[in-house]
């Protein structure tokens, strides 16, 4: 996955902000073009000057010749000055080429470099990313020669692809749910790129590398094709004293560990065009179900779900944007493996007990149940509110579950704990939870032959009246017990399928999750199963369950490498239209099977939207 060769029987072009990036993040393409014979073209649109005196930007376009040569075979340069006239207006623009190969050319627009986007003091505080935001009204290159508008800059990249006439053009990441750490320079060098390529009119493809993201997706390029590319970057790294962190004793530069790690890997958008994060996946942060939790709840109150990770030292909160999730910030350290907390001993839930419209953080502790309180922007300190349903009073982690949800209808989330006489509720004012009673003596752990080891228990309003009932999945089916605002009634059975028996399904506890949310927006929870085929929907009517149907094939199965133990299955509106859509983590990070209504779609992303 990710090393690819964007087509050897054509001219490509790439274009990219520094000096080093095709290096780094198209490196093996960008080497077999190269050795294809067939043209080709790079354009670096910014000086990679770093704010930092003119001799540092030329020694880096020196080590990008140096790179180049390497990777040709040759190293006599034809160093020139061309003019580009665009409507009358002359832009001058430095370029070289091979003197042996001159299908090899290399632009140096030489516009400021621009950190975080806001340029450096040397040189205005002008960026690219103010260029695009119209910040500023023109950039003037850093050696004074010339100066764009917005316009004049994708017209100038629109004359060199005419000039070149490439099949195929390489860029960076302009909008990619990858791109979120990525240099600010990046993004709009290749957000400049893909709306001048909209006026290229040639036949061609766009091929977009990933760029700093790159270092939590799995390595592509081993052995003699690693060592190819790392000398090949070593050939610029002694023009960059920024890359390397000294030299050994035969005077080879030892590249930077980051570099060494970017030089390994080679990925492109289309490879993981379905990611809305790459984040919370036991590669990309080394998140498990042993040591850490992943929720999902508005905690920010926009209406629309977030992905909130309990992690090894804090509470990460990515929010979501109705079409990805943004990049992870910490939200709280307490409630952590660091702070004490233990997946085997305690729970930690996420529900909005005060009716602010933001879920709030609901732990289940040593001594009780704790609160913290959700600001929008971070978790307010945890404070006790109830001690009860904790670890010292003889609850449970995998025997009495604990949940929360609204069971009594004023808009505030409860306690409902599964407990040895049966379930009790604690209700919240707001500010405390009360002391829990007993709301029903079923469900109860080993009570009726329920064994929370084949059997799965959930509140949801499955029948519309603002209160969340319970849900048991059992040997014969699904069973509910709906409440009635201070107790729930005697559970009946509302559908003979998603239960434990071959008969009844043979659904499995930890291989085949079973959720209940809505997932047709008619304010009635429906089961979604996960199935060995697929995913199972069995629609509420408010007082049973439809038969179930497949909403999407295939997805989530252990033949497409999902593993229960490793990976995450959960059911939320992340896109703000009423109806709940699936989140699945895997090794990598989160994707989403939004809800139609009557089928869950593998939500892609068109990352280049102008």
């Amino acid at each position: 996955m990710g090393v690819r060769n964007p087509g050897l029987d054509q001219a490509q072009m790439a274009i990219v902000s520094h000096q080093d990036d095709d290096i780094l993040f198209m490196s093996r393409d960008l080497q077999a073009q190269i050795n294809s014979g067939n043209p080709m073209t790079t354009v670096f649109m910014t000086a990679g000057d770093a704010g930092l005196d003119p001799n540092y930007w030329q020694e880096r376009e020196n080590g990008a010749k140096a790179a180049y040569a390497a990777m040709a075979g040759c190293d006599a340069w034809v160093d020139e000055t061309i003019q580009i006239i665009v409507d009358g207006e002359i832009f001058e623009v430095a370029t070289s080429f091979l003197a042996d190969r001159p299908e090899i050319r290399l632009y140096f627009l030489r516009l400021p470099d621009g950190p975080g986007g806001n340029g450096t003091e040397t040189q205005g505080y002008q960026s690219l990313e103010k260029l695009w935001m119209g910040e500023i009204e023109h950039v003037t290159s850093v050696d004074g020669t010339t100066e764009y508008s917005r316009q004049d800059l994708l017209d100038v990249l629109n004359v060199l692809m005419d000039t070149h006439q490439p099949g195929g053009l390489m860029v960076q990441d302009p909008y990619s749910r990858f791109s979120a750490g990525d240099h600010s320079d990046h993004q709009y060098a290749a957000r400049f790129s893909m709306l001048a390529q909209q006026y290229y009119d040639a036949p061609h493809t766009v091929t977009s590398y990933i760029g700093y993201a790159i270092r939590n997706l799995p390595e592509t390029v081993f052995g003699a094709d690693y060592e190819r590319s790392l000398s090949i970057f070593r050939e610029y790294a002694v023009h960059d004293y920024r890359t390397i962190r000294g030299y050994d004793i035969y005077d080879t530069p030892l590249v930077r560990r980051s570099y060494e790690g970017y030089l390994a890997r080679q990925h492109v958008v289309d490879d993981y065009g379905t990611y809305w994060l790459n984040e919370f996946g036991v590669l990309s942060g080394n998140w498990s179900r042993t040591n850490t939790e992943r929720l999902l709840a508005d905690v920010s109150g926009d209406g629309v779900a977030d992905l909130v990770g309990f992690g090894t030292t804090g509470v990460r909160v990515s929010g979501a944007t109705m079409i990805g999730f943004n990049e992870s910030r910490e939200w709280s350290a307490d409630f952590t493996q660091r702070a004490g907390w233990r997946v085997t001993r305690h729970e930690r839930e996420l529900g909005d007990v005060n009716g602010d419209g933001r879920a709030d953080v609901v732990a289940f502790g040593e001594h009780g149940a704790y609160v913290a309180l959700s600001n929008g922007a971070g978790f307010d300190a945890g404070q006790l509110w109830l001690n009860d349903f904790g670890y010292v009073a003889g609850w449970r982690v995998g025997r009495n579950e604990r949940l929360v949800a609204d069971v009594n209808g004023d808009g505030l989330d409860d306690i409902v704990g599964f407990a040895a006489q049966g379930v009790r509720v604690g209700l919240s004012t707001g500010t405390a939870f009360g002391r829990g009673t007993l709301w029903t003596d079923e469900f109860m752990f080993r009570a009726a032959n329920i064994d929370p080891t084949r059997h799965e228990r959930e509140a949801a309003d499955v029948n519309g009246d603002g209160r969340a009932d319970l849900i048991l999945f059992g040997e014969q089916g699904a069973y509910v017990a709906l409440s009635n605002g201070t107790g729930f009634d005697a559970a009946e059975l509302w559908i003979n399928n998603f239960g434990a028996q071959p008969g009844y399904g043979g659904w499995k506890v930890g291989t085949n999750e079973r959720h209940v949310a809505d997932v047709n927006g008619d304010g009635m929870a429906d089961i979604v199963g996960f199935g060995a085929g697929g995913v199972w929907v069995a629609l509420s009517n408010g007082h049973s369950f439809e038969p179930g149907t497949r909403w999407q094939v295939g997805a989530f199965a252990r033949a497409e490498n999902w593993d229960p133990a490793r990976h995450l299955r959960q059911v939320a509106d992340v896109n703000g239209d009423g109806m709940a859509d699936i989140v699945w983590v895997d090794d990598y990070g989160a994707r989403v099977s939004i809800s139609t209504g009557n089928s869950f779609v593998l939500q892609t992303y068109d990352d280049f939207v102008f």
